[in-house]
């Protein structure tokens, strides 16, 4: 009897125990936020960056919660981008909410450092090389014969783009087809105006060197023809460029800066929500901060389809 009083007064005690809940509040130690840094300069644009605060895991907010308008932007910051021996390029000034611009482009080959300062925010620095110049060797188009379509792609004609790639350098291409097309357009009763715009034509390629896998954009990576002529042949969509109308190919090279952020970004938006994935680390070069200082470079090759 004396055995069985013993367990029943373990078992109440160990009910009483499991009852009790203790709480303890924890003051979790945050560092400092940093500024993330958003630019990817080109030889034919402006000067132009985005400033952000980072967000940390436990604040209430997402950036994907609302528009760009309620994130925590850097809106006092100094911008300034010199080149390899110091001189100032550009003072780079906030002309909207965490966009800061300068007038003047960046020049092919050569390399550039940012500096970012802000109050209450580490300093965030970078390099970057806007890649030497590529362009269009010849560009032929044969639409006399329809290519038929494949499993994910349609009929169309084909059209083969050759580019000389410079030796020993890493260069990464993205080719894109634009129409130029007139646009008229009612402002009010009998008065129509006429505007002029660009419609990107979509091209496929099954060519090896062709990469659909990062985001779908077709990037070419110069590892297979280093220094070398490449031809690639390209489906251009039936019904895309009528007659007399202007067409644009447009070759932009991005230095392995860049490419390194597009493809982990790629990879990470395609990884998406699944919990069995594994966790994808998206690439920067800021020290100090986060984000991406890339550069690409931009040929423009026009022809009339007549």
């Amino acid at each position: 009897m004396k055995r069985y009083t013993i367990y029943i007064l373990i078992f109440i005690v160990a009910l009483i125990g499991a009852a009790c809940e203790l709480i303890v509040d924890v003051d979790v130690p945050l560092d400092d936020y940093r500024i993330v840094l958003n630019g990817v300069i080109r030889s034919d644009s402006a000067w132009r960056v985005d400033l952000f605060r980072e967000r940390h895991i436990l604040d209430r907010n997402s950036r994907q919660s609302g528009p760009p308008s309620q994130w925590t932007i850097v809106t006092t910051a100094d911008v300034v981008v010199t080149d390899e021996i110091g001189n100032i390029v550009a003072n780079l000034e906030q002309h909207q909410e965490g966009v800061y611009r300068a007038t003047g482009n960046p020049e092919p080959g050569k390399t550039y450092h940012i500096k970012v300062e802000a109050p209450g925010y580490p300093t965030a620095t970078a390099i970057t090389t806007v890649p030497a110049l590529v362009t269009i060797v010849r560009a032929l188009w044969d639409s006399t014969n329809m290519v038929p379509g494949g499993d994910f792609s349609p009929p169309g004609y084909s059209l083969d783009v050759t580019i000389k790639d410079p030796p020993g350098v890493k260069n990464y291409y993205r080719i894109q087809l634009f129409v130029q097309m007139e646009q008229t357009l009612q402002q009010g009763p009998g008065q129509p105006v006429t505007d002029t715009v660009y419609t990107e034509r979509y091209l496929t390629s099954n060519d090896p060197v062709y990469d659909l896998e990062n985001g779908g954009f077709g990037l070419i990576n110069d590892t297979f023809f280093d220094g070398q002529e490449r031809t690639i042949r390209y489906i251009v969509p039936d019904q895309c460029c009528g007659r007399n109308l202007k067409t644009f190919l447009v070759l932009s090279t991005f230095n392995e800066e860049y490419y390194k952020y597009y493809t982990s970004l790629s990879l990470q938006r395609q990884v998406g929500f699944d919990p069995f994935a594994q966790p994808v680390v998206v690439f920067g070069n800021i020290s100090g901060g986060l984000g991406i200082f890339g550069a690409a470079s931009t040929s423009v090759r026009e022809w009339s389809n007549q």
